[in-house]
């Protein structure tokens, strides 16, 4: 007599027992139940916990949510937005800078363009194809300006001098076009056949009188001036004997216009400062004056403050059915009770109606129509609101964002921390940010001679470079230091940098002065050929400083114009823009986070992914969901065991009586087998 076990982990018995005739595998599987009573308990309490970490990632998703609405509103600019519209497009077109549009004011103005800005063409002379030989040799190419009769260039000092090696891989028309498109001199190059032949088309890159050029060769064929060669190319009036060899198609000319009455030239047809925050591009020139109209935007800040309202209320709807308690059905909701989400909906709630000192009348969103219903939720009264937003913009954005309102003009609020505490920080300058210079010891040399006293090293700002000067005669020294500023500021190295440099003199001596501020800025001219003639034999350099002073009677970390408020203190983060003025007391500023600050900054710590309100409780959970698994794997294993005891057991004592019943069928049978033998004797 036999019984059937399964091979499976669960050891249960698929057949009756033969001998006793018992559901075994049912009897095994209701004993292994009772014993499973602690896994069951087990396997409850980790679907818990699973379902709160739900509701821990759906409170994380509406936080993140509020968070991204609440940041439209951080940013005081979210509440100073301008449209611009004119009534002749053609003319021109009128667009708001968002990032400026703090420094515009509502209001008409007029404009008539009497002239657009132009480049300067040359066309050289055609040729039979683009791939005819032009020459060999090098093209050097300065941007500048040329007075009216094309007698007197005078260079731009923020653009340095180029030169152009042409050799026989690039002597072609074709090749010189790439050359010079590649060479980034502020002049491009295009091929046109005008029905006679191919002509080099030449164009400064930029508009204005300013970025005219002047081209001038060192021609293969030992001849600069003639028509032949690479000379054909050059277009210097100016030179001795005049070598324009090219064309001249057009004047490198500002944009005049008249803006309010008032006559402006502009280099460029796109203006972005007549009007601080307003973008002007000029489009057509005539006799006809059209208006343009700047006026407040508010229809932006009305949607973002509409969109802060609905992302609170999706809060409170979403933590409050997590929190939940249901009296009549007696079911609660996963985060009943839970202190971590108590927590923050009392403290947004609390930031929600709190009083910001905006030193106007609107200090409380309820000020602007922004009220709490019954249930803890927000709603908004779209006409108090749109009145708020349009008669006083400034206000609102202080009651929402963060800002900082110095009492001086020239200190301007750039910036802050979580740590930076709200109210009046008072501010002392002892020490105004000043340039890094260099002053040469002996006036300069004018007489600059290639390979003889053209070069020299010089650190900007610890950024090193040797620059080469453009030989010649220079009518002063002032001709000169135009020309030095335009070589150094057109290095590569320094101008990748960030840095510049700008050059007066002084009696023939130069100053040389770095544009940065602070102690990253310097001036140190090096060795060269060139070095003793032009700033004499010992120059002297003094390095910039960094503004100095105190925020709150403690002193500030200063790093050029920008004040920093030290750590622990109650100005720690706050960063000033001190751009001049007297040294002394400067008043103070105010600092506040606005509404929306605050919350950003609340909000930025609940969902901190390492140790915020939100991770700590879902990594704890998380904790237990495996500590939980750790012991149902162990009961798991221990189930196995049981069921196989229980099986071994059962199957024994059924084998037991398949034995005695097989004993007694024997005995049965040799029992009525003698009562026949008996019968029949």
């Amino acid at each position: 007599m036999t019984t059937s076990i399964s091979s499976s982990t669960s050891g249960s018995v698929t057949t009756q027992g033969v001998g006793s005739g018992l559901d075994i595998a049912s009897i095994v599987d209701k004993l292994v139940s009772v014993e499973s009573i602690p896994l069951n308990q087990l396997q409850a309490r980790g679907n818990a916990y699973q379902t709160k970490v739900s509701a821990y990632g759906s409170a994380s998703g509406v936080l993140s949510s509020f968070q991204n609405a609440v940041k439209s509103l951080s940013s005081a600019t979210a509440f100073s937005s301008f449209t611009a519209s004119i009534n002749a497009s053609s003319v021109a077109s009128v667009t708001v800078d968002p990032t400026a549009s703090g420094s515009l004011s509502a209001g008409s103005h007029t404009l008539r363009v009497d002239s657009l800005a132009t480049s300067q063409r040359t066309a050289a002379a055609g040729v039979a194809s683009t791939g005819t030989t032009i020459g060999t040799g090098t093209l050097t190419i300065d941007i500048g300006s040329w007075n009216s009769g094309y007698t007197t260039f005078t260079p731009n000092t923020s653009v340095g001098s180029k030169t152009i090696t042409i050799d026989s891989s690039n002597n072609s028309l074709l090749g010189i076009r790439d050359a010079v498109n590649q060479a980034g001199a502020g002049v491009t190059a295009s091929i046109v056949n005008d029905g006679s032949g191919n002509r080099l088309v030449l164009s400064s890159s930029a508009t204005g009188a300013a970025n005219g050029f002047r081209i001038s060769t060192a021609d293969g064929d030992g001849n600069n001036t003639d028509a032949s060669g690479l000379s054909q190319l050059a277009f210097d009036p100016s030179a001795a004997g005049g070598t324009a060899q090219t064309s001249h198609l057009a004047d490198a000319a500002n944009a005049s216009f008249s803006l309010d009455g008032l006559i402006i030239s502009k280099a460029d047809n796109h203006v972005t400062d007549a009007i601080a925050g307003l973008t002007i591009d000029l489009a057509a020139a005539g006799p006809t004056t059209t208006a343009f109209t700047i006026s407040r935007d508010t229809t932006t800040a009305k949607s973002n403050v509409n969109a802060f309202v609905a992302a609170y209320n999706a809060v409170v709807s979403n933590l409050g059915q997590l929190t939940s308690y249901n009296a009549t059905t007696k079911t609660a909701g996963p985060l009943n009770g839970d202190s971590s989400i108590r927590l923050i909906t009392t403290q947004l709630q609390k930031l929600v109606a709190s009083v910001v000192p905006t030193g106007g009348s609107l200090t409380t969103l309820a000020d602007i129509g922004i009220k709490f219903n019954s249930d803890g939720t927000l709603t908004a009264d779209q006409t108090k609101l749109a009145s708020a937003l349009t008669s006083d913009p400034d206000s609102v954005g202080k009651l929402f964002a963060t800002t900082g309102t110095a009492t001086d003009s020239l200190i301007a609020y750039s910036g802050s921390t979580a740590k930076t505490q709200e109210g009046n920080h008072a501010l002392a300058v002892s020490q105004l940010a000043t340039h890094g210079t260099t002053t040469g010891s002996a006036a300069a040399g004018l007489t600059i001679t290639a390979g003889v006293n053209d070069t020299f090293s010089i650190t900007v700002d610890h950024v090193a470079a040797t620059i080469t000067v453009p030989p010649g005669t220079y009518a002063s020294a002032d001709a000169l230091g135009s020309t030095l500023q335009s070589q150094i500021n057109g290095n590569s190295a320094l101008s990748t940098a960030g840095s510049s440099v700008s050059i007066t003199s002084t009696g023939g001596t130069f100053n040389v002065t770095s544009q940065r501020y602070g102690s990253a800025s310097s001036v140190v001219v090096g060795d060269g050929n060139g070095a003793a003639g032009l700033f004499g034999a010992t120059p002297t350099g003094t390095t910039g400083l960094d503004v100095a002073g105190t925020l709150d009677g403690v002193a500030f970390i200063g790093q050029g114009q920008t004040a920093t408020g030290a750590t622990t203190t109650s100005a720690e983060g706050l960063k000033l823009s001190i751009t001049g003025g007297l040294t002394g007391n400067r008043g103070s500023v105010t600092f506040n986070r606005g509404i929306a600050g605050n919350l950003n900054a609340a909000l930025t710590q609940y969902l901190d992914p390492t140790n915020g309100l939100v991770s700590v409780a879902t990594s704890g959970l998380q904790k237990s969901i495996t500590d939980l698994q750790s012991q149902e794997d162990s009961w798991n294993t221990r189930l196995v065991a049981i069921r196989a005891r229980i099986t071994s057991q059962y199957n024994a004592m059924d084998a037991l009586v398949a034995s005695l019943n097989s004993t007694s069928t024997y005995l049965t049978q040799q029992l009525d087998a003698l009562k026949k033998s008996t019968s029949s004797n």
